[in-house]
């Protein structure tokens, strides 16, 4: 008896189930799909699959590891469809071939593609620590002016180094625009998704195959191309472009035109700019993506600046969950501290996040937040267990005194904790334990103590871990952005390269759980 496809697909990000098709989930906006099955499996014997990164129709993207160098890729599966037309797959490899011979720093550089002795098709790409522009639009658009100009000029020089190379892109969205976290926390666009494009400039003539279709929403597809297929013109890309600069100042990141536009005060030199990219003639438009550049110019940051660091990568996680904990309005927790406390925290774990605390501050936020949590004091210098809502008080108010009250600062309390007792401790207990040893079994005790739930450990594997909590009795985001330092900078003391925590939701803010995805080397 044959059974019937389950009605829900389990998600990996906020811990709970959303109906089949769905392509992003709807609580942390992170892509859905791909297949579970091949976390933590070898591919072609050299790439060990750590965990998924978007789905899209010309495959699936994960993270993982080439475990001959230790080096991260970001590595896409090509769909069985494309697999089954050998003619159009060995096309798909030539052209990919021609593609990492580009280099340019507004390209994700492509480092390998192949099939495996399995019949998977893969192409890696350089991994990039970062968020796609379709995630951002649909959290934060429409974006400022100097923001979104800044964006589309960036992918703009990626189009004119793809374009002086003989390709066109033929993919440009959203999806196709990974966004990068500066040091002073502003975006660098890179574009990708360029390996699937074909290349009609220097494709034989003879060769009859069908070419590997395109999909991207219906908008930014060209009047051109969807009257019927031809010969590929950059001027599709600059319509792309066109639609793309039009979604980064609409509202909900859906690209509005003309006195629409106008209406969101967006000036009307950038609007013209909007209007004559998306000329229905492709005559009309902007013959080369550097003389649309050139207008843009005026309206963007020149500046370039350093990325974040490689440790920092969970900083835009908690920057939005951060905004989902204000959106809900909800009454801190120093007004609950006169109440019975549910949950207490052992002593050996909460004094050295309170200590790190005290010594993260300054002397007159020190006293300032004695004042606003006067029993601080007193659980620091007791050998008791720590009430979790007097915790949770103190880094909710140090965040407020010290931080940007985004829960960043907790993060470094915690890691601070984990370097200055925690993680040596646990060294001197154990010895220099393997950084899955301790995900697997240390950091379920620790999150246990800490949180008031019982883990659950959903994924361990060399490199990778992921690690669920549900039906917490007092979820706070200050303490479960706390743990997230904890946990990265014990990974690191305990030998684990390029550390990456990803706190993809939270209980505090309604989501079904509290997940932690973690990646090393």
């Amino acid at each position: 008896m044959t059974q019937s496809p389950p009605s829900k697909l389990a998600c990996p990000h906020c811990g709970g189930a959303h109906r089949q098709g769905m392509r992003r989930c709807p609580l942390t906006n992170r892509a859905l799909g791909g297949d579970a099955r091949l976390i933590g499996q070898l591919i072609d014997k050299r790439y060990r699959v750590v965990r998924l990164l978007g789905d899209g129709p010309f495959g699936a993207v994960y993270k993982a590891e080439h475990v001959n160098v230790g080096r991260f890729v970001a590595l896409r599966i090509l769909p069985a469809a494309l697999i089954a037309q050998p003619v159009v797959l060995q096309r798909f490899f030539h052209e990919a071939r021609l593609m990492s011979s580009l280099s340019h720093r507004r390209l994700q550089p492509m480092l390998d593609a192949g099939l495996s002795p399995e019949g998977v098709g893969y192409v890696a790409y350089q991994y990039v620590r970062g968020r796609s522009l379709a995630a951002a639009l649909a959290l934060s658009a429409p974006l400022p002016l100097a923001h979104a100009c800044t964006i589309v000029g960036q992918v703009l020089e990626g189009l004119e180094a793809i374009h002086e190379s003989g390709f066109v892109h033929r993919a440009l969205s959203p999806d196709s625009v990974l966004l990068q976290a500066t040091a002073s926390g502003h975006d660098q666009a890179l574009l990708t998704n360029f390996g699937a494009s074909a290349l009609e400039e220097h494709k034989d003539a003879r060769d009859r195959a069908p070419a590997p279709r395109v999909f991207v929403p219906s908008i930014y597809v060209p009047p051109e191309r969807a009257r019927g297929p031809g010969a590929s013109d950059r001027r599709e890309d600059i319509f792309a472009a066109g639609v793309m600069l039009a979604a980064t100042l609409s509202p909900a990141g859906v690209a509005r035109c003309g006195g629409e536009l106008l209406a969101q005060r967006v000036p009307p030199t950038i609007e013209a700019v909007v209007a004559r990219a998306t000329a229905v003639s492709p005559g009309a438009r902007f013959p080369s993506a550097a003389e649309m550049r050139a207008h843009l110019l005026p309206f963007g940051s020149l500046e370039e600046d350093e990325l974040a660091s490689a440790t920092k990568t969970h900083i835009m996680d908690l920057r939005v969950l951060s905004r989902r904990e204000r959106a809900l309005a909800q009454l801190p927790s120093r007004v609950r501290l006169d109440a019975p406390p549910r949950v207490s925290v052992a002593h050996e774990l909460a004094a050295p996040i309170l200590r790190a605390l005290r010594a993260s501050l300054p002397a007159a936020a020190q006293r300032e937040l004695d004042q606003r949590v006067p029993a601080l004091a007193r659980a620091c210098a007791l050998d008791a267990p720590t009430p979790l809502v007097l915790m949770a008080a103190a880094l909710e108010e140090a965040d407020a005194l010290a931080g940007a009250n985004d829960r960043l600062f907790c993060s470094m309390v915690g890691e601070r904790a984990a370097h200055d007792e925690l993680a040596g401790a646990l060294i001197a207990r154990l010895g220099r334990i393997t950084p899955e040893f301790f995900f697997d079994q240390v950091g379920t005790e620790w999150a246990k103590a800490l949180l008031g739930a019982a883990p659950r450990v959903t994924q361990i594997g060399r490199g990778y871990g992921r690690l669920e909590l549900r039906d917490q009795e007092e979820p706070t985001l200050a303490v479960c952005s706390a743990f997230t330092g904890v946990l990265g900078e014990t990974l690191t003391v305990l030998g684990g390269r390029g550390v990456e925590i990803n706190k993809t939701s939270c209980e505090a803010v309604g989501d079904p759980a509290c997940v932690f995805a973690a990646t090393w080397s």
